[in-house]
């Protein structure tokens, strides 16, 4: 299992869940170049999507801010046929 959302909450969500979150340290993100940082991103997002891994989402859709990075993420996402679902009390994004 994977967690995205929005920082910092998806990072305390990971750790409660035991999942496996993307968070590169800092100075390693800030040295980077956005084409880099997405990069790093696409390559975490393509891992769960070739495992067929499950996939929460610690932001709700509706609050997921326009231009985001959690945006590019669930567009990344809906492009390989995986789209937000509500599951109970929390929010996935699966494969249709």
């Amino acid at each position: 299992m994977i967690v995205i959302g929005r920082y910092p909450i998806y990072i305390s969500e990971g750790g409660r869940l035991g999942a496996r979150i993307f968070n590169i340290p800092a100075d390693q993100w800030n040295a980077m170049t956005p084409d880099q940082q997405w990069a790093l991103n696409k390559e975490f997002l393509d891992k769960a999507i070739a495992g067929n891994e499950e996939i929460r989402l610690a932001t709700p859709p509706e609050k997921v801010p326009l231009g985001s990075a959690l945006e590019k993420e669930l567009k990344y996402l809906a492009s390989h046929g995986w789209f937000p679902k509500q599951v109970g009390n929390h929010w996935e994004v699966a494969r249709r």
